[in-house]
């Protein structure tokens, strides 16, 4: 199972902050084809997001573990390409 939190034009893309997989994709690539087929909204916003595993910014071929946080952030948000740094744990939480 994994937890995926939605943040800025993300959440309103999703409509809403925060959703429960009980079966996440393998890795983030695989996660944004998921994410777009369960919720369409997304499809307009996604392509500009950064994903976050476990409070980690990650690329598209970051393993999810199972139990994973996940944070879909929007540029400005926090989705600026950091690759590799670390986000902190206040950041990481839907508004």
């Amino acid at each position: 199972m994994v937890t995926i939190l939605y943040f800025a034009a993300a959440r309103e893309a999703a409509g809403t902050d925060r959703e429960t997989w009980p079966d996440a994709p393998r890795d983030v690539a695989a996660l944004r084809v998921a994410l777009t087929a369960r919720r369409a909204g997304l499809a307009r916003v996604l392509p500009r997001c950064r994903i976050a595993v476990n409070r980690e910014l990650a690329d598209e071929s970051a393993l999810i573990p199972d139990g994973a946080a996940l944070a879909i952030l929007p540029p400005g948000s926090g989705g600026a390409p950091w690759i590799g740094r670390t986000l902190d744990p206040a950041v990481v939480r839907p508004g």
